[in-house]
C-alpha cells in the first residue's frame, strides 16, 4: 500500500514542477483593460495569462464595431479569471445567470504577429472576436436562456494581432450553472507553443488516466484472489473514479473521444467523480483501519 501511495505522490510531484517549467517569466500586468507587450519577446519569454482587470459590460453582448461607433455603458473593471456572481463592483453585485461582455486593449511592439490562444472553461458560451474577427466560440451565445445553448470544452484558436493597437471582445452567457463567466485564465502565445502546451497536458492526463487505471485493475485483480480484504475492492473503485476524472476535467479529453456529448452529460461527469471519490477513498480507510481509529471516518 505504501508503494501506491509514493507512486501516487510521485505523479503529482512530476505535474507540478511541468505546471512551473511551462511559464518561464512573470506576466505582464493588465491593468484598467490595457495590457502592453512591447517588451515581450514570445519566443524567449514564452506564454503569458491573460489575468488581469478587464473593461466589463454588464448584460450587454456588444459586437466589435460598437465600440467604433458609440461609448458603451461600462459597469466597471473586472479580475480575471473569477466567475462574475463574485464580482463587486462599486457595491454592485451580479447574479449568476445573465450575459456581459469583456474587452481588453493589446499594445504589440510590431504588426503581423500570428499568436494562438488557449480557452479553457467558460461558463457557459462564449463568442471571441480580436481585431473585430470572430476566432473562437463555443455553444451559442444569447441574451435568453430559449436561444441559448452551453457547451463544455477546451480549444485553442489562431489569431493575428495586425496592430500596433489591439482589441479582444469576449461576450459571455450563463444560463446553465451555479457560477458565471471565467474559471481559468485565457492563454496567448506562438501558434507551436499552444498548440505543444495543450498537447503536452493531453499527454499527462492520458498518462494519469492510464496510471490510476492499472491501479484500479490491479486492486480489483487482488480483491478477486482475496475477497475478504475489501480494501482493495474500494481502492480499485476510487481509483477507477479518478481516472474517469482525469479525461472528464483538464483538457476535457472525453469531449475529443465523444465530440457529441452534451454539456448536461459532460458537467455531470465533472461532479459525479468529484463526489463519488471521497465516499470510495472513506470505504477504504474504514476497511482496514482499526475500529478506534475509524471511528472519525464513520462520523462522517
Amino acid at each position: 500500500m505504501k508503494r501506491t501511495h509514493s507512486i501516487a505522490f510521485t505523479i503529482l510531484l512530476f505535474l507540478f514542477f511541468f505546471h512551473i517549467a511551462a511559464y518561464s517569466k512573470e506576466n505582464p500586468e493588465i491593468s484598467k483593460g490595457k495590457l502592453n507587450l512591447r517588451g515581450w519577446s514570445f519566443e524567449k519569454d514564452g506564454i503569458i495569462k491573460l489575468s488581469g482587470e478587464w473593461e466589463f459590460y454588464w448584460n450587454q453582448l456588444l459586437q466589435p464595431d460598437t465600440f467604433y461607433h458609440a461609448e458603451p455603458d461600462l459597469t466597471g473593471y473586472c479580475y480575471i479569471p473569477r466567475y462574475w456572481n463574485y464580482y463587486d463592483i462599486e457595491g454592485k453585485t451580479f447574479p449568476a445567470m445573465g450575459f456581459a461582455t469583456y474587452k481588453l486593449n493589446i499594445a504589440m511592439p510590431v504588426k503581423g504577429k500570428d499568436l494562438a490562444v488557449r480557452i479553457k472553461e467558460i461558463f457557459c458560451a462564449y463568442r471571441l472576436y480580436v481585431n473585430g474577427k470572430l476566432v473562437a466560440s463555443n455553444g451559442v451565445v444569447a441574451e435568453t436562456k430559449e436561444n441559448y445553448t452551453p457547451e463544455y470544452r477546451s480549444q485553442i484558436a489562431p489569431l493575428k494581432l495586425d496592430q500596433y493597437a489591439n482589441e479582444i471582445i469576449l461576450q459571455v452567457a450563463n444560463f446553465s450553472h451555479i457560477r458565471g463567466g471565467l474559471l481559468n485564465e485565457i492563454e496567448l502565445g506562438t501558434h507551436p507553443q499552444i498548440s505543444r502546451l495543450r498537447s503536452n497536458n493531453i499527454a499527462l492526463d492520458l498518462f494519469m488516466f492510464g496510471a490510476f487505471f492499472i491501479f484500479a485493475l490491479y486492486h480489483f485483480g487482488l480483491f478477486f484472489l482475496q475477497r475478504k480484504d475489501k480494501s482493495m475492492l474500494f481502492f480499485g473503485i476510487y481509483a477507477l473514479i479518478i481516472a474517469i476524472r482525469t479525461i472528464a476535467i483538464g483538457e476535457q479529453y472525453l469531449t475529443e473521444l465523444f465530440p457529441g456529448i452534451s454539456w448536461e452529460l459532460n458537467y455531470k461527469f465533472d461532479f459525479l467523480t468529484m463526489f463519488l471519490a471521497s465516499p470510495a477513498l472513506a470505504a477504504f480507510y474504514m476497511s482496514f483501519l482499526p475500529e478506534k481509529g475509524a471511528r472519525w471516518v464513520k462520523f462522517l
